[in-house]
């Protein structure tokens, strides 16, 4: 068999991923997903123009026996053109809109019927998507995690490719089927296991407060990173030893703690995350006093993948300055 004729394009290069933050608009809850043939990422203007265009595109309501509000929007600056794909979930079906604008312009348009799906670098953040949906939403049709659906990750670089497995969780996912898998190979994802680690944002919010209400001041310290500040409700900057008081001061009043977040912005390595936490606690000579808000929290991934808070202050989101 002779050899095949040179195809007209360069040979292919992983191309840098992120995720942008998580938008709520007309009743959705969608990840803005960028991605560029350049270093640098889509900017202000294309993603504003993508998420106008997602308003008009995702199927009101919203909410609906088979629709949970939730979906992702990939804003791709090509090396010709500007491609946005609008996705939102039904059950175990995505459905998606795929518009275009000459490079340059905002000027989105509906790509025909027939016309282009997704190209090579849309398929991975596609992939990445569909197996966190699975492995939060799908396999736990009872309880589904859309927070931590929403809150998972995709970073990518040219020189960290993504389709080498530097994809957040899914990197330290250990391989199933013996010698079945091929290496750099990504699992399908399992039943959720027992691990006490943080491999999203949303589940330091979950671990917190499972750590709070059994008393365990160990498992809450390790979720803290090493030099980590805790903001006191005095506005007082806890560290490391101090922390460590502070939450052996609130587990002796047996505390039940509660969270959600609401609302995460994701830049690399680095979150920013708002969380909704209610408090109650049973003092011995009182009644139980109960209290919240909304903090803030800077969180930082470590080199396992999991997360660790890095900044703490329960009452960020209203504490006078």
């Amino acid at each position: 068999m002779g050899a095949s004729a040179a195809l007209p394009m360069t040979a292919y290069q992983p191309r840098r991923t992120e995720l942008l933050g998580v938008e709520a608009r007309a009743g959705w809850k969608i990840k803005v997903i960028g991605i560029s043939a350049s270093n640098e990422l889509p900017s202000g203007a294309e993603r504003a123009a993508a998420l106008v265009a997602a308003e008009c595109v995702l199927p009101q309501p919203a909410l609906t026996r088979t629709r949970c509000g939730t979906g992702f929007v990939i804003v791709h600056r090509g090396a010709e053109a500007l491609w946005v794909l609008v996705c939102w979930w039904e059950l175990d079906i995505l459905y998606h809109q795929v518009l275009r604008a000459p490079l340059g312009t905002t000027d989105l348009q509906a790509v025909p019927a027939g016309g282009p799906t997704a190209c090579v670098w849309e398929l991975l953040a596609i992939d990445r998507e569909r197996r966190k949906w699975v492995a939060a939403v799908l396999q736990h049709p009872g309880s589904p995690d859309l927070d931590g659906y929403l809150a998972e990750t995709f970073t990518a670089s040219p020189r960290h490719s993504a389709d080498r497995g530097s994809m957040s969780r899914l990197a330290q996912m250990p391989q199933h089927g013996g010698a079945q898998d091929t290496p750099g190979s990504l699992p399908e994802p399992g039943p959720s296991g027992s691990r006490r680690s943080a491999s999203s944002p949303a589940d330091v919010i979950r671990l917190f407060s499972e750590h709070v209400n059994s008393g365990n001041v160990e498992e809450i310290m390790g979720l803290y990173e090493p030099g980590a500040t805790y903001v006191s409700a005095s506005g007082e900057h806890l560290r490391d030893g101090q922390i460590r008081e502070n939450f052996q001061r609130l587990t002796m009043l047996a505390p039940q703690m509660s969270g959600e977040m609401v609302g995460v912005v994701v830049t690399g390595d680095i979150a920013l995350l708002k969380n909704r936490w209610e408090f109650c606690a049973q003092h011995p000579d009182s009644a139980p006093a109960r209290n919240g808000g909304i903090s803030a929290l800077v969180l930082r991934r470590r080199s396992d993948g999991s997360w660790g808070i890095l900044i703490d202050d329960p009452w960020g989101a209203g504490r006078q300055s």
